[in-house]
């Protein structure tokens, strides 16, 4: 978990966390209110993590403090969190929003090793939101504040070259996987947490994925993130076989 508020501590806590080969980091997927990822403070934060290549991760658990219509679940004097229904349904609204400042800032100009991925927010809403992004770029110039990307890329690209989504239960992403980018989803089981699919997990796996190429299947549960964390997989055994 990294306090981006404080930039400098931020930075020192990167360099630390690399020294001891952590494969991720979690920041906000709001820093915090009033303030937006497309301000420059945030720069060395992402210079770090590129310089570092952790990927930063954005999990609805985490945000920053004081974010207008977040109050409510935001725990108080120790309380958990007052969260509603509503509330959880609309997470990714952060998010979107964050990495949007993020590519219309410059940041992945800036830093091109950088990988940020949206952790537990599902994937259908992905689609629809690279959509808007490009054609904003293309068709809405004077929002994006002068700024041009580099060698004619469209937000979009990069989504699919320093972006990612995990995901737990979400039907329709895995059919939009190829709008969505085959090689940036990684899907994830949510263990130890009481909603986890584990110990049916294979089961959930062969449910969601009934419809999935044996291919895509095994860069969606395992090569993707082994690949986005850094994991050897040269070093895994298949378990032994036994027979009765």
């Amino acid at each position: 978990m990294i306090n981006v508020r404080d930039v400098d501590r931020a930075v020192d806590e990167f360099h630390r966390c690399a020294e001891r080969g952590i494969a991720a980091a979690f920041v906000p997927i709001w820093p915090a209110d009033r303030e937006r990822y497309d301000h420059p403070m945030y720069d060395p934060v992402f210079a770090a993590a590129n310089e570092t290549e952790i990927p930063l991760l954005m999990h609805i658990g985490a945000y920053g403090p004081h974010i207008t219509g977040l109050e409510r679940v935001i725990p108080v004097n120790g309380k958990a969190p007052d969260m509603v229904a509503a509330d959880r349904t609309v997470f990714d609204f952060y998010v979107r929003h964050s990495l949007a400042c993020i590519i219309f800032s410059g940041v992945l100009d800036r830093y091109p090793k950088l990988q940020i991925g949206t952790v537990e927010h599902e994937l259908a809403w992905i689609p629809h939101w690279l959509s808007q992004m490009d054609f904003v770029y293309r068709e809405r110039p004077a929002l994006r504040k002068g700024w041009t990307s580099t060698d004619g890329m469209l937000p979009s690209d990069y989504w699919r070259r320093n972006m990612f989504g995990t995901f737990m239960e979400d039907d329709f992403g895995v059919r939009m996987r190829d709008m969505i980018g085959i090689d940036n989803i990684a899907w994830g089981n949510d263990f130890p947490h009481s909603e986890s699919t584990w110990p049916r997990s294979m089961d959930f796996i062969d449910r969601i994925f009934a419809d999935v190429s044996a291919e895509d299947r095994r860069k969606l549960v395992c090569d993707n993130a082994a690949r986005i964390y850094g994991f050897d997989q040269s070093r895994w055994e298949a378990p032994a076989v036994t027979t009765a």
